[in-house]
Order: C-alpha cells, then sequence, then structure tokens
C-alpha cells in the first residue's frame, strides 16, 4: 500500500464491516455512524477508508437524494470480484 492510502487494518476492518452488512447481495445503505461504530474507528477514518476501497474499485458508491434534493444514506455496493487463479 502507498503512503496515500489509509492503513491495510483499517481498510480491512471497513471492508469486513461492510461485507457483514451488505450479505450475499453486495448491496447496502448502513449510515456512517453505523459503520464507524461497528469498525471501531472514527467517522472520518472511515470516509477515508471508503474512498480508498472506491479508488482501488472494490466498493461502488452511489450517492442519493430525495426529490426536494435531501441526501439519503449513501447505497455501498461491493465490486464484482474474480478469483485470481
Amino acid at each position: 500500500m502507498s503512503a496515500n492510502y489509509s492503513s491495510p487494518a483499517l481498510l480491512k476492518t471497513v471492508l469486513s464491516v461492510l461485507l457483514q452488512y451488505c450479505g450475499q447481495q453486495g448491496l447496502c445503505d448502513p449510515s456512517l455512524r453505523e459503520l464507524s461504530h461497528a469498525a471501531g474507528y472514527s467517522k472520518r477514518s472511515v470516509l477515508r477508508a471508503i474512498h480508498d476501497l472506491v479508488r482501488c474499485q472494490v466498493l461502488i458508491v452511489e450517492r442519493r437524494h430525495k426529490a426536494d434534493g435531501t441526501q439519503l444514506r449513501n447505497l455501498y455496493r461491493l465490486a464484482e470480484m474474480r478469483r485470481v487463479a
């Protein structure tokens, strides 16, 4: 990992928590507070890890809004992973 990425432990923990929330479907919408509580890291650290997981193409974040522009929870989609032989 480059110095430009979060620590491997943080990335692994946040990804593990997202996997628990997303399950088989690979989709989930936990709040940032739920994610940070479950991961045991600050909201800022979890946000940084999410950003890094997106940059690594492991996670897709869909920002959602109501018709009036009010932001809803983000939808997290785990990227399709292909097994390397």
